[in-house]
């Protein structure tokens, strides 16, 4: 039931877009990306009839959606079940308006939830990318340690500090490839990494931490947007 309510969360903010836009926006497109990190939860989702996001399996990033203004008639059934009798649905007029990143996972103690981060992608200097950094695990909070590899050994580059869950940090950096290493937070002992990543000027790099530490199921997630 608590997986249900995640995605009728989901569900409820995909139909509630509307509250707070106004006409300016009306012949705009909005940019929805959602992100699965519950573990053990497939789905299927249908928008106006038709089948949106077949298996939408756990630890999954959707390509952005991109949904103009209109009128939206949403079905959530477990995969491979039939539409006609939905666990979820709902219908409602849909503008348009932000980036937005909706995220189905686990709070630090283990239990579903979701966040929904509106994607800042305002300019980035010249030379420079921006990583972002989201906590949606279930696990304590963490220092986020990047480092420059290179020929003699890494080099520190960053460290963004007592990141807990929901919540994000963020820092413009040099673009280039790094390895990201995750600490508990005021602790120099790595639970998690070195990760590669690659970053690219005038990008936006999301990194989603997801799953669970105690279960095994800890792992992370990309997202890579243009900035403005």
């Amino acid at each position: 039931m608590k997986k249900w309510t995640v995605l009728a969360m989901v569900m409820a903010f995909l139909l509630s877009v509307a509250v707070g836009t106004g006409p300016a926006l009306a012949a705009q497109t909005g940019t929805v990306t959602v992100v699965h990190g519950v573990p053990g939860l497939t789905v299927d989702v249908y928008v106006n009839g038709a089948l949106a996001l077949p298996n939408f399996a756990p630890f999954t990033v959707t390509e952005p959606l991109q949904l103009p203004e209109g009128n939206y008639d949403i079905v959530v059934v477990p995969a491979g079940g039939d539409p006609a009798n939905p666990a979820i649905s709902g219908s409602a007029y849909l503008p348009a308006g932000a980036n937005v990143s909706i995220v189905a996972h686990l709070t630090a103690a283990g239990a579903p939830t979701l966040s929904v981060y509106v994607n800042d992608l305002s300019n980035i200097d010249p030379g420079k990318s921006r990583l972002v950094v989201r906590h949606d695990a279930a696990a304590p909070a963490v220092d986020v340690k990047l480092a420059r590899p290179g020929m003699g050994g890494e080099k520190s580059a960053a460290i963004l500090r007592n990141l807990s869950n929901p919540n994000e940090v963020s820092a413009d950096v040099r673009p280039g490839r790094y390895n990201a290493s995750l600490a508990p937070a005021g602790s120099d002992q790595t639970v998690f990494g070195p990760a590669p990543l690659r970053l690219k000027p005038g990008m936006v790099k999301i990194v989603y931490a997801v799953g669970s530490i105690g279960d095994g199921t800890f792992t992370l997630l990309t997202q890579t947007i243009k900035a403005r």
